[in-house]
C-alpha cells in the first residue's frame, strides 16, 4: 500500500492551510480532504492535483479559514462525478452547509454531515482512525460554564439548567438542517 500526504496550503497569505492524504492500495484509492479554506480549488488547479477520489472531508472548526472553499469545492466535485460524500466536524457543520443552499445545489452527489459532539466518538475505516480532541479557548471554557448553570443570587445556591430539554430541541434542529441538506444534495 502506498500511502503520502500533501501540504496543499501552509497558512500563507493566498491559501490558508488543508493537508490531502492518499491511499493507494489493491481496493483503489482513496483520498482524505483536512480543512478547506479559501484558495483550496486553485491550489489543487495549480498543482494538477485530482479530487475526484475524495470521499471524505474533515474539518478543524467551523471557521472561515476551515470552511471557506467548501461550497465551491462540493459544486466542483459535483461535477466531476463524485457521487457521494461524508464530511466531519463539530458542531455547527450542517447548519454552515444549509446556509448555503441559495447557491450551493446538486442533484447529482449526496453530502452527509457527522457532528463530533463528545469525546470517544470517531471515524474508522480501512486506512484511517480520526479521533477529534476537543479544545477550547479559555474565554469559551468560562462562557459554557456559566451558561450550563445559573446561579441563585436571593439564596446563593446554584441550579443547573435542564439539559434533557436542551438535547431534545439540539436533536430536532440538527434533523431538519439534516433534511434541507438531503434536498440541496440528493441523487
Amino acid at each position: 500500500m502506498k500511502s503520502y500526504i500533501q501540504i496543499l496550503g501552509s497558512g500563507t497569505f493566498d491559501v490558508n492551510p488543508s493537508v490531502l492524504v492518499h491511499y493507494d492500495n489493491q481496493k483503489g484509492c482513496k483520498r482524505y480532504l483536512f480543512n478547506c479554506g479559501e484558495g483550496t480549488q486553485r491550489i489543487c488547479l495549480q498543482n494538477k492535483l485530482r479530487l475526484v477520489k475524495t470521499k471524505n472531508i474533515f474539518l478543524t472548526r467551523v471557521n472561515w479559514e476551515c470552511v471557506g472553499g467548501l461550497p465551491g469545492m462540493l459544486l466542483t466535485l459535483a461535477d466531476t462525478g463524485t457521487k457521494d460524500i461524508k464530511i466531519f466536524c463539530g458542531e455547527n457543520l450542517t447548519h454552515f452547509l444549509t446556509a448555503t443552499r441559495g447557491f450551493v445545489m446538486r442533484s447529482t452527489m449526496s453530502v452527509e454531515t457527522h457532528e463530533f459532539q463528545e469525546d470517544g466518538m470517531e471515524f474508522k475505516d480501512e486506512n484511517l482512525t480520526i479521533l477529534p480532541v476537543f479544545l477550547y479557548p479559555e474565554w469559551q471554557k468560562n462562557i459554557t460554564s456559566s451558561s450550563s448553570s445559573t446561579q441563585n443570587l436571593e439564596t446563593g445556591t446554584k441550579r443547573t439548567r435542564d439539559s434533557t430539554l436542551d438535547e431534545i430541541n439540539s436533536n430536532s434542529t440538527l434533523k431538519y438542517k439534516k433534511e434541507i441538506l438531503s434536498l440541496m444534495f440528493n441523487q
